[in-house]
């Protein structure tokens, strides 16, 4: 099963639905009929290629990802993760999965903790519930550009804005 994105383009008022693994795109009026079209597209386009690519979700992915960062980032990442009593690799997988999130507008498959459950560092795993809130997670994560900016002054011996 290769994996479809389906957008909507405003300025034409369109669908767009494509298979970027096979790069191959269709414009439609409607959801429905973008799915539709692209369907029997990539049905045609399989049986007329010789060479086909395998789906990138039937690849084996990775399951470990080693990162190189600044010493303040490593830090800040540390102290952020200890105060909301998860680990550093915790953390980085929630951090990640909201990045990814924002960027696709979906996780295929979610994001699953342990337990079946979404995991995250905001208090909902853990039954004293102890954490930042979901409003203050979320204006950590919108606000990324001066969580950014802090870190670099940081590195750069500034001490932080107020």
């Amino acid at each position: 099963m290769y994996r479809v994105i389906v957008r909507f383009d405003a300025d034409s008022e369109q669908f767009c639905a494509g298979a970027p693994e096979l790069d191959l795109q269709v414009i439609a009026p409607s959801r429905e009929e973008a799915l539709s079209q692209l369907d029997a597209v990539i049905q045609d386009f399989l049986a007329e290629s010789e060479n086909v690519p395998e789906p990138r979700d039937a690849e084996k992915a990775e399951n470990k990802l080693e990162l190189e960062m600044s010493a303040t980032l490593s830090r800040e990442l540390t102290f952020f993760a200890r105060s909301e009593g998860v680990s550093v690799s915790q953390l980085a997988q929630e951090l990640l999965a909201e990045a990814l999130y924002r960027r696709t507008g979906s996780l295929r498959g979610g994001y699953q903790g342990g337990q079946g459950k979404r995991r995250d560092n905001r208090g909902g795993n853990r039954p004293d519930n102890r954490g930042v809130s979901r409003e203050r997670y979320h204006d950590i994560m919108e606000n990324k550009a001066s969580f950014l900016e802090y870190v670099r002054g940081l590195e750069n011996g500034r001490p932080p804005k107020k």
